[in-house]
C-alpha cells in the first residue's frame, strides 16, 4: 500500500508543480510511467510509442482522475475498460498526447517550450499552473488508498501479470 501512496504523492507533485514539467515518451508507456506522462503539462509521444493503464484490471485506482481530466470522462473511461495499448497516433487524437514527434526532434521542442514557459512572469506562471489543475488530489489520494487496501492486491496483481505474459506469447 505504502509503494502506491508514494508513487501517487510523487505524480501529485508533478501535476501540481509550480513550474512546467514536460514528458517525452517512447515505446511502452505503461501503468505508472503512463500515470507520469498524463500528470505532466506537456507531454510529447514519438509516434512508435504506446501507452496503456492496466491499473483496473487489478482494481488499483491509481491516476484515473488525472486521466479524466486531461481527456474527459469518456474517453478516460473507453481507455481505462479496454486496457488495451492505445497508439501515439490515438493519443494525440484524444488529448492524451500533447504532441507527435520523433525523438530526433526532442531537444528543439523542449527549447521551444521552455521559452514559452519563461514568457510569463514567474510567479504568473505558478498561479496559472495551480488555477488550471484539477483539484481533486485529495479524492485522488483516497481512491487509491481505498483500492490498494483491499484485501488481495499481491494476489490481483500477480493473476494480471501471468495473463499478461501469456498474452505475450
Amino acid at each position: 500500500l505504502w509503494r502506491f501512496v508514494r508513487i501517487e504523492l510523487l505524480l501529485q507533485k508533478i501535476y501540481h508543480s509550480p513550474f512546467p514539467i514536460v514528458a517525452l515518451g517512447h515505446g511502452q508507456i505503461v501503468g505508472a510511467g503512463a500515470d507520469l506522462f498524463v500528470a505532466c503539462w506537456h507531454r510529447v509521444a514519438a509516434p512508435c510509442a504506446k501507452l496503456k493503464m492496466p491499473g483496473w484490471n487489478f482494481e488499483l485506482a491509481l491516476g484515473t482522475g488525472r486521466l479524466a481530466a486531461l481527456i474527459g470522462q469518456d474517453a478516460a473511461r473507453d481507455m481505462l475498460i479496454d486496457t488495451r495499448s492505445i497508439s501515439a497516433e490515438k493519443a494525440r487524437e484524444i488529448g492524451l498526447a500533447s504532441d507527435l514527434i520523433g525523438k530526433e526532434g526532442w531537444e528543439d521542442l523542449v527549447t521551444t517550450l521552455g521559452a514559452r514557459a519563461r514568457t510569463l512572469p514567474t510567479e504568473a506562471t505558478t498561479n496559472m499552473l495551480a488555477l488550471t489543475g484539477s483539484k481533486n488530489a485529495e479524492l485522488d489520494l483516497a481512491a487509491l488508498v481505498r483500492s490498494a487496501a483491499r484485501p488481495g492486491l499481491k494476489a490481483r496483481v500477480e493473476k494480471y501479470r501471468n495473463l499478461a505474459m501469456r498474452e505475450l506469447q
